[in-house]
């Protein structure tokens, strides 16, 4: 079993700002045993998609493939960092962890050695229970959740301390995020009570969404969740704070010195939420501007000027609005004011004339390859009508991932990129430490 702590929008270690996963943490689908009988391909075989509501408040949504070997579970609830203040700070990973971790010594031996496989996620927006596991073990692992949601206020968590390359990107978050947006993470102080009545108030099933997908039935998965989880009391969480967009009065520079070899550059600006307008057309920004070595700032900074020697960009998805970025790792010997002049004229000129049809259709061809290999996964799938019932109220993430990359033109993207581009945005220089 194994809890992970996620800072910042991304989801994963990968994407470089405030992502922070523990060392024990998996970054992608787990190996599932035996293989024989838990890694088949889809069948591709489903029934349609089946809403439930218990008295307790907890939301429920069953996406059935009677042919699956295994079931996925993903209990997310609308509770997250963004949510914590200085003296409950921590408490959404405590619980996590402690959601990921069976009290009954018995059990957790009894659902790994069945290949079953538990996780733990505290994000910015949300807070996750995540499982996997042959179709055997549903019941164990419903009657686990239901147990540990029902169980008192875990210990207070405890901080970890922070290097220099951590403490930049805490500035860079900092300067993104002013104190009064929920994103901005205070300085933790956690204390006792602080954090039990935050856990108590907000970790409450009618503040929760659960989804079952894999190889059940219907009726036997609802009598489950009922029994399990219908007794719960039926409890409102506190509202949520709102806010409006993200934005920047001026330019932010921050310069800071870390145990590296060479300097590092990281532009950063505010953009629109996941799944909003403009999302996808950032989304495919980042591809043609970083990857693959046709990418534009592949091609000028590594290739052509050999500036850099690595370069990457992503739209790092949220809630409450994201962030686009760019990372540039310089080349030996770089001047950074030179690799800097050269980065801002890509960039004015994808802003100007934008992605030729050529270009588009190339990187919206990889976009969605690479989306239809990670929904192989039944994790993947578990995930992505959660993430759709948030921000679309559907479930249907084939038609949406269909949508989302087909939408796009490349005046869309130029328009998207121009409007992004004209913003403030933060500059985060490391140098090496003399």
């Amino acid at each position: 079993m194994r809890a992970t702590r996620i800072l910042g929008p991304a989801l994963l270690a990968g994407c470089s700002n405030l992502a922070r996963v523990l060392p024990d943490a998996p970054t992608g689908e787990p190996p599932a045993r035996p293989p024989e009988a838990l890694l088949r391909p889809r069948s591709g075989a489903t029934r349609p998609p089946e809403a439930l509501r218990l008295a307790s408040g907890l939301t429920a949504l069953f996406l059935c493939e009677p042919d699956e070997p295994r079931v996925a579970l993903e209990l997310r609830f609308a509770c997250g960092q963004r949510d914590e203040e200085p003296a409950s700070a921590g408490a959404c990973e405590a619980f996590a962890k402690r959601l990921a971790e069976a009290q009954d010594p018995a059990l957790a031996r009894r659902l790994e050695e069945g290949g079953a496989w538990i996780v733990g996620q505290a994000g910015l927006d949300d807070t996750r229970l995540v499982a996997l596991a042959p179709r055997a073990h549903l019941g164990e692992l419903v009657a686990l959740m239901a147990e540990e949601l029902a169980a008192p206020p875990g210990p207070v968590p405890c901080t970890a301390p922070r290097g220099a390359r951590a403490e930049g990107e805490r500035a860079l978050w900092d300067a993104l995020y002013p104190p009064e947006h929920p994103y901005h993470l205070a300085a933790p102080a956690p204390a006792a009570e602080d954090v039990a009545h935050f856990q108590r108030a907000r970790f409450v099933p009618a503040g929760a969404r659960l989804v079952l997908s894999g190889g059940f039935e219907p009726a036997g998965a609802r009598a489950l969740l009922e029994q399990a989880f219908g007794a719960l009391p039926p409890v409102a969480p506190p509202a949520r704070r709102g806010v409006g967009a993200s934005t920047l009065g001026a330019p932010v520079r921050l310069e800071f010195e870390a145990e590296i070899e060479r300097p590092e550059l990281a532009l950063v600006w505010h953009s629109p939420a996941r799944h909003r307008p403009g999302d996808a057309e950032l989304d495919l920004a980042a591809a043609l501007l970083a990857e693959g070595p046709a990418a534009r700032l592949v091609q000028r900074l590594v290739l052509d000027t050999r500036l850099a020697e690595e370069v990457a960009a992503s739209q790092q998805g949220a809630a409450l609005g994201s962030l686009f970025r760019i990372d540039v790792r310089t080349a030996p010997g770089t001047d950074l004011a030179a690799l800097e002049r050269e980065l801002q004229a890509v960039l004015a000129e994808f802003a100007r004339y934008g992605p030729t049809p050529a270009e588009l259709d190339h990187a919206r061809a990889r976009a969605r390859a690479r989306e239809e290999q990670r929904l192989a996964g039944l994790l993947a799938r578990t995930a992505a009508a959660q993430e759709l019932l948030a921000t679309r109220g559907t479930a249907d993430f084939p038609r949406a991932l269909a949508q989302r990359w087909k939408e796009p033109t490349a005046e869309g993207v130029r328009a998207a990129a121009e409007a992004l581009l004209r913003a403030p945005h933060v500059t985060l220089v490391r140098r090496p430490r003399p």
